[in-house]
């Protein structure tokens, strides 16, 4: 079954590697939503509802200002050493983490609990950094709006495994950025020979079968993983 998500437009919110970023459909909204978290009624309940058994935990949604704007955004406690140190926390809607003092969190009114967070966090498919440069060239990449390729979702690490597709003004139409990154040498694909690869035709990832042993095709030979003295050579190839 597709995920909900699959094939819909996104745009990158945050990003730390090409393994670990956030996405979001609807910008707009978040800033709508973000408007009302910080109106004067919001906040002015949020500090009565602080007292002095607030005492937030590991995994508990407070509300954190964000110093660059002072303005306060939903976060989730995500590490604590006591009240003595920094608290660090992760701004759901966004996907950016940051350390912050208490005195910055406020308990979140019980009508913003129930919206899910607009960022889903997300690792690109089966394509793994090799220079420092990469992160450079992926920023390049996905500036504006993305088609979003849902190719799993990893349950264990709590992110969606994707792909993020450019609409381009010429003939090629759509491109991948995955592939982008690999072609330009940036990244390499999986080197698991059984891993699923992309079909251009309808942008979708399947499992292609193996050739017949001793039967010949035509092909382009689109990739060369690492080669390392004592290992096999393993490539990828696109049949015409």
């Amino acid at each position: 079954m597709k995920h909900k998500l699959h094939g819909t437009r996104v745009r990158v919110t945050y990003v730390t590697s090409i393994t670990d970023f956030y996405v979001t459909r609807d910008l707009q909204k978040i800033f709508q939503y973000q408007d009302e978290l910080n109106t004067d009624e919001t906040l002015k309940e949020s500090k009565a509802l602080k007292t002095k058994k607030f005492i937030p935990d590991v995994g508990n949604i407070v509300l954190a200002k964000f110093s660059s704007d002072n303005k306060y955004y939903r976060a989730k406690i995500i590490e604590s050493c006591g009240q003595e140190f920094p608290v660090k926390i992760l701004f759901l809607d966004f996907g950016n983490s940051a350390r912050v003092e208490w005195s910055s969190l406020l308990p979140l009114p019980e009508r913003f609990r129930n919206q899910e967070p607009f960022a889903v966090k997300c690792a690109m498919f089966g394509a793994f950094s090799i220079k420092d440069e990469t992160l450079e060239l992926f920023n390049e990449l996905i500036i504006g709006s993305l088609i979003l390729q849902v190719m799993k979702e990893d349950y264990q690490k709590k992110l969606l495994e994707v792909d993020l597709v450019r609409e381009e003004d010429d003939d090629v139409k759509y491109t991948s950025v995955r592939d982008c990154l690999v072609f330009i040498g940036g990244a390499v694909f999986e080197t698991n020979p059984y891993a699923a690869v992309p079909n251009e035709k309808d942008h979708q990832y399947e499992i292609k079968k193996l050739l017949k042993p001793e039967s010949e095709h035509e092909v382009f030979l689109s990739h060369i993983a690492a080669i390392n003295p004592g290992k096999n050579i393993h490539f990828y190839v696109q049949v015409c």
